[in-house]
């Protein structure tokens, strides 16, 4: 069994009400965390903090985060990561049942509804395309896109309708490329107002959003997503490659919200 959990301090977000970051699993004695786990820390993830000026809004989501390749444990949550440094946990205290005490830190709730929902989804359209052609084939699954070394290309996807989910990318090579992924609900009219007009037009418009960055280590088939799900109807990729080709194979989300 693996684990990943995150906390991003500072640069939470606002639904992360976290007063230390810790795991505690009350469970079958085979899931019960005890001194038997082992932890480790994964350094592939840094913030990307959101410049709210610039946004010219406020963001309750928290902020970006950069996804660094070569830091990867690949392999983790398989019983991988060889390159991790692990250790036994620190006990830092103990659950309790809420309403039996007041003494725990951690007041244990039984789940009552069913767990999220995650199913994977694929974008509807590509609607614009700077310095490369043919991304709808990525979208559609019928080949691969190639960006060649040297070369910086963007391309602007549409999910059709605002939805919750995990943005997925699975690359190969690219070594030294860099990804900036940026998400919103809408392209806006002009670069600093909030005006958004009509949601289905892109033309003429200018993107601002969250932003999400990824450095690819150069080797197959690395699957790259952030921690937590992203919100957004346009997906915005800006790409620079360096001497290494970059392959994508494909662009997916699985989408992610409690049942109504």
């Amino acid at each position: 069994m693996a684990v990943q959990v995150w906390n991003f301090g500072s640069f939470r977000p606002n639904a992360q009400l976290s007063r230390e970051t810790a795991m505690i699993i009350d469970g079958p004695d085979f899931v019960r965390t005890n001194a038997s786990w082992t932890v480790a820390q994964n350094e592939a993830f840094s913030p990307v903090p959101l410049d709210m000026k610039a946004l010219n809004t406020y963001i309750v989501s928290g902020h970006g985060v950069q996804i660094e390749g070569a830091d990867m444990p690949w392999g983790w949550e398989q019983g991988g990561g060889d390159s991790l440094d692990w250790h036994i946990p620190r006990v830092m205290g103990f659950g309790y049942p809420i309403g039996k005490g007041t003494q725990g830190r951690w007041m244990l709730v039984p789940n009552e509804i069913p767990m999220m929902e995650e199913t994977p989804q694929t974008f509807l359209s590509v609607r614009q395309e700077e310095g490369i052609t043919g991304v709808s084939s990525v979208l559609s699954g019928a080949a691969p896109l190639r960006i060649e070394a040297d070369q910086t290309v963007s391309f602007l996807l549409d999910q059709g309708e605002l939805t919750t989910a995990y943005p997925r990318f699975l690359l190969s090579g690219g070594n030294g490329s860099k990804i900036t992924v940026t998400y919103a609900e809408s392209l806006f009219e002009n670069p600093t107002g909030n005006a958004k007009g009509n949601r289905d037009l892109v033309e003429g418009k200018f993107m601002r959003g969250f932003v999400d960055v990824i450095l690819p280590d150069g080797s197959e088939n690395r699957l790259f997503q952030p921690l937590r799900f992203r919100t957004f109807r346009y997906v915005k990729l800006e790409i620079t490659t360096l001497k290494d080709p970059l392959v994508v194979h494909s662009i997916t989300s699985d989408f992610t919200a409690y049942p109504m």
